[in-house]
């Protein structure tokens, strides 16, 4: 995996600006990976993928993730510092040498369920025309990795599946799904300090990275239009200088 250039994020930025968001994820992938298919990206587990994706952000951006949110209790903004390494699960820099099982069998209160893990594929195709629509995508996923249900031993049709599988146990499914592949859900806990508030948030690191990527590209065309109009320098040329060294020149526009 290499590690993308600001020239690099900005081609990312510029080609996933109309995707979603699991389709932006193989486009950093793809980006990072150039001797990968898009088919055998999208066969990664969501684990695997965001693996992958945790590596490349460690590489392009730095090993600390810095972010911002909210107390749910007094609405104090929290500001925090992650290092990659205290959440990243996978034993490596790839997410081949950390492959979890493809496929499981879950028992449960008579039901029998053979299935198989979420993939970047399934991601891309479960949210395909339904963004925002939180129930069909979780409904497209499941008629994508239920490959046999049983209920006392009865076969359940795929067609009756949704409709009779009870919640709490499409929940319980959900878990094992997780603890197959662990890096596909970070769970991370954090504390108010004004009201000692303690919750949990999951960490989505396609969403995190996306939104640094794109936060940055704004900042890099405004820094090479500015530059360019000044010293007639062109997109590349900028892009290939530092950040310091570009913003060394950016301050002495304004003298």
């Amino acid at each position: 995996m290499r590690a993308l250039s600001a020239e690099g994020l900005l081609e990312v930025w510029e080609r996933g600006t109309q995707r979603t968001l699991p389709e932006r994820a193989l486009a950093f992938l793809g980006a990072a990976l150039p001797g990968r298919r898009r088919e055998e990206l999208s066969a990664l587990t969501v684990g695997e993928r965001d693996a992958g994706l945790f590596a490349l952000r460690d590489r392009s951006l730095g090993p600390d993730l810095r972010g911002r949110t909210e107390c749910p209790v007094c609405n104090s903004r929290l500001e925090f510092t992650l290092p990659i390494r205290d959440i990243y699960v996978a034993a490596g820099d790839d997410a081949e040498q950390s492959a979890p099982p493809r496929e499981g069998r879950f028992d449960q209160e008579g039901w029998a369920l053979c299935y198989r893990l979420p993939t970047a594929g399934d991601l891309i195709a479960a949210t395909s025309g339904r963004r925002g629509d939180v129930a069909a995508v979780r409904a497209g996923l499941l008629r994508r990795t239920i490959l046999e249900a049983r209920y006392h031993g009865e076969p359940i049709p795929a067609q009756e599946l949704l409709e009779r599988l009870p919640e709490k146990i499409i929940a319980a499914l959900g878990e094992r799904m997780s603890e197959d592949d662990p890096q596909a859900e970070v769970e991370l806990r954090l504390s108010c300090a004004r009201c000692g508030h303690g919750w949990s948030a999951y960490l989505d690191i396609c969403n995190f990275f996306w939104t640094e990527t794109a936060a940055m590209s704004e900042r890099l065309l405004g820094e090479v239009h500015a530059l360019a109009r000044a010293y007639g320098w062109n997109q590349s040329e900028i892009l290939a200088m530092s950040p310091a060294r570009r913003q060394a020149y950016i301050e002495r526009l304004s003298e």
